[in-house]
């Protein structure tokens, strides 16, 4: 839905955050400016997985982008749980079709190249088909929010009605928030997830992991 009032918004970062805002206030005519220090999109990202949950591919679905997102997912339809240290199996977690249904959405994992750039670089190139400016190897050094205002590295500022900060949890705007209302970030994480893939020609091959592929899973592992 077009809105009436049109914002000037100024984005940080252009990951997986940031260009669903640039979309999303695109779409609804605001105009949008992004800065990502990264001189290409998807750069870090080489051979990191990519898992999307309901709640991220229903948005995706909603904006009509279920044939570009198959191109690089494939549906998940359960997840066996192990312990990391024991190797022991926990039990197996199945997508429920009501509950998939409920929310509107599929849990999908990246196929057959599971990065995290290949849906980076597919929604960067939305947010600029819809109008978006997303400007590469733009580095944000500072944010005044009193002024609404971003100074870069090359030390150009630029100013908007709203910046959003969506640089991550080791970013610019995160710890300047924090520090602001007096909350002290958790110095160690209390759970992690890693993503990790095997070729599955050479796990068909180890009699100890072969049966990895008997079932279209995804394997977690923890402790």
């Amino acid at each position: 839905k077009q809105t009436k009032l049109i914002i000037d918004f100024l984005i940080i970062g252009a990951g997986v955050s940031g260009l669903s805002c640039a979309i999303a206030l695109r779409r609804a005519g605001h105009r949008v400016v992004v800065v990502e220090r990264e001189k290409e999109i998807g750069q870090s990202d080489v051979g990191r997985g990519v898992r999307l949950p309901p709640n991220l591919s229903k948005i995706l679905y909603r904006w009509n982008l279920k044939s570009e997102v198959s191109a690089f997912a494939a549906k998940s339809k359960q997840i066996q749980i192990y312990r990391l240290d024991t190797g022991d199996r926990l039990g197996d977690h199945y997508w429920d079709d009501e509950v998939l249904r409920e929310t509107q959405g599929e849990f999908l994992f990246g196929h057959p190249r599971p990065q995290l750039a290949d849906l980076r670089k597919m929604m960067y190139a939305v947010a600029v088909d819809q109008g978006a400016t997303v400007r590469l190897a733009t580095t944000a050094v500072s944010v005044d929010p009193e002024r609404h205002a971003v100074t870069l590295g090359s030390g150009e500022t630029l100013t908007a009605d709203v910046v959003i900060g969506a640089d991550g949890a080791f970013g610019l705007v995160r710890p300047m928030l924090l520090n602001e209302q007096g909350i002290q970030e958790a110095t160690k994480p209390t759970m992690c997830m890693y993503s990790a893939t095997a070729p599955k020609a050479l796990m068909e091959k180890d009699p100890q992991s072969k049966h990895f592929y008997e079932h279209e899973v995804v394997r977690a592992c923890g402790n």
